[in-house]
């Protein structure tokens, strides 16, 4: 074992010093080491994910070498797969034992409801911080920001969550909590921190990049000067030496330095500060191995596994998942079906086709675990009102080029919709039927639906709630149970039809 042991040593050292310029630690120096992570969603282990483990052995690594080392994540670990779905300690137990220094919230963190998030924060050891997100007193619900002093050497650091909060989650995940305006948090942050003479400010942002954001972390730092160095999650990117991988994205002009390790510790971001400069590269190599990790992350596999091993159908056709376009699929037919026949009154069953993550072939035997891998999402399902021409008008929305791919809407199949892309905005939907009618346009519908629908793809307000149905991931379990064999029945036709 001590060989073993020995030989592993040698071959992390081996890859760090690869990764990472050598730097000269001397006594006047402020340089120092980020090892950040984000947007893990429960992916602890196994596939492409490096792990906790690899986490806590870099940064042990780092330290081995004199180098001042803070370790940080920038939200979205509590959940997002069928581990932290069965088991709400799925992710936080192994994520204490790797020796994390601080973190920001993410808008998934809130998926079991706020409150029931700080209580259970406290297992992981290291403070959770956010500047722009209050009660309903209109106090900071978790600490604004925090310095830590390492070697001599002061970081501010500060959190920001995206103000579109309220349409991601739903309103008893929020618990009466509000985004108040990141701009303004980041300021006061930035008079905070810099008069505390701190060496370095810097953003752990839960804003993300790319259009489809109310304010991106690049946005933030064009109007807000004197961030030195902004982490980003939310947006599953991935950035090296501020450069994106495989998105095109233009930042916004900046004093600031990006950085983003993208999704599921595939990668591991690695951001050196060195002579007031940074640099920032991505950990590729081996999954590294910690004893104390990797009994939690056995922990968690284990009571995740019982519970996720539960047969709930067997489906004789393909049920297919969200790729990343506008089509309809198995899943999504399916459990447009399904919401539909929640009661007597619902005349339309609707979800967004972008929620299904995981194919499901015929003469595949469903389980708890596959359910929840496909569908890792909390929230709620409501029953609400819409008139049929604000239903038509939030569908074409949906539909047109350049909107938002997860929001695409798939219906009960009781309705055909007819639609020309070619004619002009607001009415290239042509026909738009339920039950062999057309809509009417002044009618109130009553539809069935998930809160992220209703939320955040139609941007309905309250007064359109006529009841909350229960909670999403049990309807998950009674969807698939209720159906055994799931057959082609159970899915219908096509309910788009394109000319044009």
């Amino acid at each position: 074992m001590k060989n073993k042991m020995l030989l592993l040593a040698f071959a992390i050292v081996v890859a760090i010093i690869a990764l990472v310029p050598v730097m000269d630690q001397d006594d006047d120096t402020k340089d120092f080491v980020i090892i950040h992570t984000g947007d893990i969603h429960g992916y602890i282990d196994g596939g492409d994910s490096k792990g906790f483990s690899t986490v806590k052995v870099l940064k042990e690594m780092y330290e081995q070498q004199g180098k001042t080392v803070f370790l940080v994540d920038v939200g979205d670990f509590y959940s997002g797969n069928a581990g932290t779905i069965i088991d709400e300690n799925y992710a936080m137990y192994p994520m204490s034992k790797v020796g994390y220094d601080i973190a920001t919230i993410g808008n998934h963190e809130f998926d079991r409801g706020i409150d029931h998030f700080k209580d259970t924060s406290s297992l992981l050891g290291f403070p959770i911080i956010c500047s722009n997100l209050v009660d309903e007193n209109g106090d900071s619900v978790f600490e604004e920001y925090r310095i830590l002093e390492k070697d001599g050497i002061r970081v501010g650091f500060f959190g920001l969550i995206s103000p579109e909060l309220p349409k991601t989650q739903s309103i008893s995940q929020i618990d009466g909590t509000r985004v108040t305006d990141p701009v303004d948090a980041a300021e006061r942050m930035v008079s905070v921190l810099k008069g505390e003479g701190v060496d370095a400010v810097v953003l752990l942002s839960h804003l993300g990049f790319g259009n489809r954001f109310p304010i991106t972390s690049d946005q933030l730092c064009h109007q807000v000067d004197g961030i030195d160095l902004c982490i980003n999650g939310h947006s599953h990117t991935t950035m090296e030496n501020g450069e994106f991988l495989k998105d095109d994205f233009v930042l916004e002009e900046s004093d600031t330095w990006f950085c983003d390790s993208g999704e599921y510790l595939t990668y591991i971001g690695v951001t050196s500060r060195i002579d007031d400069r940074y640099e920032s590269v991505l950990y590729r190599g081996d999954v590294l191995h910690d004893d104390d990790v990797d009994a939690e992350v056995m922990g968690s596999l284990r009571r995740a596994e019982g519970a996720g091993s539960v047969y709930l159908t067997t489906t004789e056709v393909e049920l297919g998942r969200f790729n990343n376009d506008r089509t309809e699929h198995g899943q999504s037919k399916l459990f447009a079906n399904y919401y539909k026949g929640l009661s007597d009154d619902i005349e339309i069953g609707l979800v967004n086709t972008g929620m299904f993550q995981l194919r499901m072939g015929p003469g595949t035997e469903i389980t708890v675990k596959d359910a929840f891998d496909s569908i890792p999402y909390y929230g709620d399902v409501y029953k609400f009102g819409i008139e049929g021409k604000e239903l038509r008008y939030q569908t074409e929305l949906m539909l047109i080029e350049g909107a938002n791919i997860f929001c695409f809407p798939e219906y009960s199949d009781n309705v055909h919709i007819v639609w020309d892309p070619d004619r002009p905005a607001g009415d290239r939907i042509t026909s738009f039927t339920v039950n062999g009618e057309e809509l009417d346009p002044d009618r109130t519908y009553v539809l069935c639906s998930i809160s992220f629908v209703f939320d955040y793809c139609f941007t309905l307000s309250e007064d359109h709630l006529i009841e909350n149905m229960g909670d999403r991931t049990q309807s998950v379990k009674d969807c698939f149970s209720s159906k055994d064999p799931i057959t082609e029945e159970h899915l219908g036709p096509d309910r788009y039809e394109i000319v044009g």
